[in-house]
């Protein structure tokens, strides 16, 4: 069963895989930075990690539901137009993650290409 991009996102980085996972303890199914962005989308400003209780480098969201919803925001404002290799090189580049790897997962995921252009309806 082929699965939205912002779930196959979700999946990739782990969230609901593990209760001490980052993006799982964190309600951030995206593992999106904290920052502003993140805090304009319902994070909690300047947040501990709820796990360590340092401060986290991840945004905080007091709900899953905020976390998938500032997820797809994100996807929304920053990567329309975008093929899926452009936007995960944007989104997990390759200083941190092994982005090719990253754009296959999602690809048979979703059953999308890497050159499908982003849109609003395929964001999920």
């Amino acid at each position: 069963m082929e699965i939205t991009l912002i779930q196959a996102i979700a999946k990739m980085e782990g969230f609901g895989a593990n209760p001490n996972n980052i993006p799982t303890r964190c309600n951030n199914p995206g593992d999106i930075c904290a920052g502003q962005f993140a805090n304009a989308h319902g994070a909690m400003p300047a947040a501990s990690d709820p796990m360590t209780r340092n401060p986290s480098r991840y945004a905080v969201f007091p709900t899953a539901e905020l976390g998938w919803a500032a997820l797809r925001a994100l996807l929304a404002a920053h990567y329309l137009g975008m093929t899926i290799a452009a936007a995960i090189a944007k989104y997990a580049p390759a200083t941190e993650n092994n982005t090719n790897e990253y754009v296959l997962f999602v690809c048979r995921e979703t059953g999308l290409t890497p050159f499908t252009v982003l849109t609003a309806e395929n964001i999920g």
